[in-house]
């Protein structure tokens, strides 16, 4: 009731304050009747031109005065209305509320334009077949890597079943070298070296995989360059057999020192010195199967064995040990935290009880051509 009373107190006030602002209007208006009249007056006594203003354009504007005073008042009406709704709307529950809420929202829906959300349904769609292929693709790439990974294994394995077969054909059980036999079926020999040139060994490669590739390779690169200079009585004869630049390897071409020296003898392994054959009666013998990793362990055992045992290449006995030059080249390859001394490594490998005392001296070494009768 107050507010009411308030209300139209309110209002009396507009419309009185509008009433003065209307008089003043008029009486300014009257005014202007009144200057122009005489300017009029004046212009006709000096014969200068004058403009007229008509009656009715007073009463136009008196007329438009009133009406903004009436739209004004109507406004004022319906802010009051207004008011007084939104008060009675303030004492409704809150469940109510809760449905306006619900309603206006989903006027918003509805009259949301669908131009407008069909980018957001199509960005949120794009959003979710993200989220869900993602971690597919992961899925996807990390087999395929794994599979790659096993392809690359299978290739690293590599085949020497070619350099067995040429082994079996061409080489003796005592290591002797058919020659002659090699250079009729130098096909199948540069087959089998370029598939080693194209496999060279990766960092992931097992140790004997290395060893089972570098020990295959230095012997066939070997037995080619005496094919390649055949017919010749010693390697020695040959113009830097162990220093040119003869062996491919992948981009590369290296040597066959660069395999002894640069490659297998820094993997720690002794034993390839009686793995490696020089195409030479002294050096240990070509033995006529190809090494592989599987066997990589037995095979160096066997060729270590064979070769300190063999009398032509070793002289052992308790007193006197007449050794291969090959432990006086190499002598420091043979010491190891096993073996403090020479005699201490061939020790496990000979029957012969050697002796801290038993005198070392070497045999001279025969360069000729291990080639058979």
């Amino acid at each position: 009731m107050v507010h009411t009373l308030y209300s139209k107190n309110y209002k009396l006030q507009i419309l009185s304050k509008m009433n003065i602002l209307l008089i003043s209007l008029s009486a300014i208006l009257m005014w202007s009747c009144g200057d122009i009249k005489t300017k009029k007056d004046t212009a006709t006594e000096s014969n200068a031109p004058t403009e007229e203003v008509a009656p009715e354009k007073v009463h136009i504007v008196e007329d438009d005065v009133q009406d903004h005073l009436a739209e004004s008042i109507k406004r004022e009406e319906n802010i009051e209305t207004n008011k007084e709704d939104n008060s009675e709307e303030d004492d409704i529950g809150q469940s109510s509320k809760d449905t306006t809420e619900n309603l206006e929202i989903s006027d918003v829906i509805e009259n949301t334009p669908e131009t407008s959300t069909t980018p957001k349904i199509a960005e949120e769609t794009e959003k979710i077949e993200v989220v869900e292929e993602t971690p597919e693709e992961v899925t996807t790439n990390a087999e395929g890597e794994q599979i790659e990974n096993i392809e690359k294994k299978i290739v690293k394995t590599i085949d020497h079943t070619a350099w067995n077969t040429l082994l079996t054909k061409y080489v003796q059980n005592n290591g002797d070298v058919d020659y002659k036999g090699f250079a009729k079926d130098v096909d199948a020999l540069n087959s089998y070296l370029t598939l080693l040139a194209n496999n060279k060994p990766q960092d992931d490669w097992s140790k004997n995989e290395k060893l089972a590739f570098y020990i295959n390779l230095y012997n066939a690169a070997t037995v080619k360059l005496i094919v390649d200079n055949y017919p010749v009585k010693s390697i020695k004869n040959i113009k830097r057999p162990w220093g040119s630049k003869v062996v491919t390897l992948g981009d590369e071409l290296i040597s066959l020192g660069d395999i002894e020296h640069k490659i297998l003898r820094k993997m720690n392994e002794p034993r390839i010195h009686f793995a490696i054959n020089c195409a030479s009666f002294s050096c240990p013998k070509l033995i006529n199967v190809a090494f592989t990793a599987q066997n990589m362990e037995q095979q160096l055992e066997a060729a270590t064995k064979d070769f300190i045992n063999d009398p032509t290449r070793n002289k052992i006995a308790t007193e006197r040990a007449q050794l291969s030059e090959i432990f006086k080249w190499y002598k420091k390859d043979f010491i190891t935290s096993n073996s403090a001394t020479v005699l201490e490594y061939i020790d496990p490998y000979t029957d012969v009880s050697l002796q801290a005392k038993t005198k070392v001296d070497y045999l001279k070494y025969d360069w000729n051509l291990n080639e058979a009768k």
